[in-house]
């Protein structure tokens, strides 16, 4: 019996000596976002990594880091005039905005936030705490997920977007005559409950082609291989549309008719894509951003074309900023394309087969030589407050790229 005791109690410091130890090892700020249960701070973390600020919080250091839900970035981003991918895409804004939810040197818990007062961010500007109804606030935020502690320092969920006072100005809302509400396109006058449609022709061995939308042909006749049609206006909702070679009816369609949903005052591409060769022909629809673009910037939509093609990765002047570019439908339901905000001037893209400069150099940031460049569209010249439709199309053996500016100037204007 005393044998038994003895052994119990062994134990008992062993485990006393063992448990505290690996209590402590709770993994960085980074480890507890992605590894939240209810998983709502994937976002946050896809920002993190997109601003290159995942390893610092992945590192050594004493942090507080307040961090948006999901919800709170899909509240905050259309009130901004952003979208995520827009954000993701301005590496320099996307910096300045998180670094506006952290603290450097110093773990901040709930507790001790009436008492600071407020606190100087890593983005140089104060936050201020306070204490109404019971909840704690940061700025405008309510800290919904408090004194989450990590081994380099502690989190708090927030239920929305921190935007630092400096930065407040750049941004503008999302109007009706910015989105196209209520606006001209084309000269002509489209209701309120209008969505905007336009088709691009990206199979190479189809005909010259013309749309027919709910059974009527439409304006969008002859559109060749390589090309964008303009912007129409439909009633949003549910519309059928059919693609037929061009002079040919309705009941002698190449593709369709399929039933697509446009939400009112959005711009939507709808893609032809495949061949007719090998039976894969496939029109995908591309939700685009035409929400205003910050001041000297400008926006493109990249779109992957290139059938059998592998994924690619895009590099605009050297810096990667579209990371696995798949072919639409080879990845889940991806539509095989992604958005992006730089600044406007001349600006070298190159289309990588992904990975395979990092490969060649174990660098990602090596000279177009070491990859395989599918395309290199070099000298672009990006205006500003343009909104760009780039695609990576051709065929496998012969990839080109086509290049469409839309002025947002003249989105609403009639002109």
């Amino acid at each position: 019996m005393k044998r038994s005791l003895w052994l119990v109690l062994i134990l008992c410091v062993l485990c006393g000596a063992v448990l505290p130890a690996a209590a402590q090892q709770r993994g960085s700020i980074v480890d507890l976002l992605a590894g939240d249960p209810q998983g709502q701070y994937t976002t946050v973390v896809a920002a993190l990594e997109a601003a290159g600020l995942a390893e610092t919080l992945s590192g050594e250091g004493e942090y507080t880091f307040f961090a948006p839900t999901n919800d709170a970035f899909d509240a905050a981003l259309p009130a901004l005039g952003l979208s995520i991918e827009t954000l993701l895409g301005d590496t320099a804004t996307l910096t300045t905005l998180l670094n506006y939810h952290l603290v450097s040197g110093d773990r901040i818990f709930f507790r001790e936030m009436a008492r600071a007062g407020s606190a100087t961010t890593v983005q140089g500007e104060d936050v201020t705490f306070a204490l109404e109804g019971g909840f704690a606030l940061v700025n405008d935020a309510t800290i919904i997920d408090v004194d989450n502690t990590a081994d380099n320092g502690v989190m708090h969920g927030i239920d929305n977007v921190l935007v630092p006072p400096s930065l407040a100005g750049t941004f503008v809302a999302a109007t009706p005559e910015a989105t196209g509400e209520a606006a001209d396109v084309a000269g002509e006058t489209v209701p309120e409950n209008a969505a905007f449609v336009r088709f691009a022709h990206f199979a190479a061995d189809a005909p010259d082609v013309d749309v027919y939308i709910d059974g009527e042909l439409s304006e969008v006749q002859g559109l060749a291989f390589m090309s964008l049609s303009d912007w129409v206006a439909v009633p949003s909702g549910v519309v059928s549309v059919a693609i037929a070679e061009a002079g040919a009816p309705v009941d002698a369609t190449v593709l369709g008719p399929l039933d697509v949903r446009l939400d009112e005052a959005t711009y939507n591409t709808i893609a032809v894509v495949g061949s007719l060769e090998n039976d894969t022909l496939l029109a995908q629809p591309i939700l685009e951003d035409y929400s205003p673009i910050v001041e000297g910037n400008t926006r493109a939509t990249v779109f992957h074309a290139v059938e059998r093609l592998q994924p690619v990765d895009v590099y605009v002047n050297g810096a990667l900023l579209i990371s696995q570019l798949a072919y639409p439908q080879t990845r889940g339901d991806n539509d095989g394309a992604f958005v992006i905000e730089v600044s406007a001037g001349a600006s070298d893209i190159e289309f990588v087969i992904s990975g395979s400069r990092a490969a060649a150099t174990g660098d990602e940031t090596a000279e177009p030589a070491s990859g395989t460049v599918v395309f290199d569209l070099a000298g672009e010249n990006l205006a500003a407050n343009t909104n760009y439709f780039i695609a990576l199309s051709g065929t496998i053996g012969n990839p080109q790229a086509v290049v469409v500016p839309v002025d947002m100037a003249t989105i609403g204007s009639g002109t």
